[in-house]
């Protein structure tokens, strides 16, 4: 004889939480609480007792056939809502972006409220990294940026801000920022680039992002390379709060 007590779940379902078998069933009897008897039927703890049936938890026929359709149906509502208000977010982000206002804005500010980006292309072939002189000419030559001439850096905080509306252009936008700050921090923190005249120098061909892009010269504002990596890595933090943002919106796993 096997006797087992339950107790029901989030959804409703008896699941076991109690077994008792042979001369412990009949102490169990004595107890005073609910026990079932089930025969000789093979049970483990946290299996379902459901519509008196046994459905162990490595039985995926019987578990996706009688518990599987309660689980979906309790939690269809829910998904339905998500559904909605995700459409409805879509809806009011497109409606926004044709309005006069948006358009206005975007034509002002070329469509973003993030930092300016700054265009430093490698020269065809890169000059000795320790020859200052060539560094600087071959940086004028392609029309680059003194580094010594670059604005201050706009301020962590100031850098990005949380969407107003969440969806999966949104999740996919930051999760690119992400991946992308995440590899020149990576490549800040090791020993391979140097530092002429405020501009960091990875070895040939440069430093290759998740999106592809490929750069090997990167121009700093800050005093030093470490107020650079200090103000990378604080970056990296900013995005990264706001993709976890993202991603509880979206009910999607945060990255590690």
């Amino acid at each position: 004889m096997t006797l087992i007590n339950t107790r029901n779940n989030n959804y409703g379902i008896p699941m076991v939480i109690g077994i008792a078998t042979d001369g412990d069933a009949e102490n169990a009897l004595k107890g005073g609480r609910d026990w079932i008897d089930i025969g000789d039927t093979s049970v483990e703890i946290g299996d379902y007792y459901y519509d008196n049936q046994i459905v162990g938890v490595a039985n995926t026929t019987l578990y996706d056939s009688v518990i599987a359709p309660i689980i979906l149906a309790a939690e269809e509502p829910d998904r339905i809502e998500r559904e909605r208000i995700k459409a409805e977010n879509d809806a009011a982000l497109i409606a926004e972006m044709e309005s006069e206002e948006w358009q206005e804005w975007a034509k002002s500010t070329d469509g973003y409220d993030a930092p300016e980006e700054i265009d430093f292309e490698p020269p065809v072939n890169p000059p000795d990294p320790g020859d200052e002189a060539a560094v600087l000419a071959a940086a004028e030559a392609e029309g680059t940026t003194d580094p010594r001439k670059l604005p201050p850096p706009v301020p962590v905080e100031e850098s990005y801000d949380f969407p107003k509306y969440v969806n999966e252009n949104e999740y996919n936008d930051y999760l690119e920022k992400y991946q992308n700050i995440s590899a020149l921090s990576v490549g800040l923190a090791g020993t391979s680039y140097t530092v002429v005249n405020g501009v960091v120098i990875f070895p040939d061909p440069g430093l290759e992002f998740p999106d592809g892009v490929v750069q090997q010269y990167f121009p700093f504002p800050e005093d030093d390379v470490d107020d650079y990596k200090a103000y990378v890595t604080a970056m990296k933090g900013r995005i990264k709060e706001i993709l976890d943002y993202i991603c509880d919106y979206l009910g999607k796993d945060k990255l590690a």
